[in-house]
């Protein structure tokens, strides 16, 4: 994990016809690229206690309303890897209701990206009272150089269509070479 500590994001920002502007992601010496909305910030998050993965990088807008989250890391059991953690996904968010109260799945699929096998995620969830609301998330994972890069986008504001728009677009750019 030493040597994915010491991997660099780099930030492009794009014109665009949209209102708002777009920067382009390079992450892994630029063979994953992604674009978000200019107005997504670096966030540091804590390091997670016995962690397979490390993020490469986490975005936030600054209402917290729209969040992207890369990690790059071990994948435990190579030859199964993307069915079975497609399959260990959908086993913990359908058998965690208690935590995630009216989970709501939208998909959940292997799909082939750009000559490229990857488990897809999507689903809808409330928000702890405190937020209120309901989370929109999507979430790509592929195999890249034997490890397992996994790409999060998430909004707060699940009832905007602008906002789950928005989720779609980043993970729809995503571009990661085969």
């Amino acid at each position: 994990m030493k040597l994915l500590a010491a991997l660099l994001a780099t930030v492009t920002f794009l014109p665009t016809a949209h209102a708002a502007s777009l920067k382009t992601i390079r992450l892994l010496d630029g063979k994953v690229t992604f674009a978000v909305p200019s107005d997504l910030g670096q966030v540091n998050r804590q390091p997670r206690q016995y962690a397979r993965s490390v993020d490469l990088i986490a975005l936030e807008s600054s209402d917290h309303r729209l969040s992207v989250l890369a990690t790059y890391g071990r994948l435990p059991m190579l030859r199964r890897a993307l069915p079975g953690l497609l399959d260990g996904k959908v086993n913990a968010y359908t058998n965690s209701s208690a935590r995630y109260p009216h989970f709501r799945w939208i998909d959940h699929v292997l799909v082939e990206r750009q000559g490229r096998e990857w488990a897809q995620v999507c689903f809808t969830h409330d928000l702890p009272p405190a937020s209120g609301g309901e989370a929109y998330s999507r979430s790509v994972s592929t195999v890249l150089e034997g490890h397992l890069l996994e790409v999060w986008a998430l909004s707060r504001a699940a009832h905007e269509s602008s906002q789950r728009a928005a989720v779609d677009r980043i993970i729809d750019s995503l571009q990661v070479p085969h």
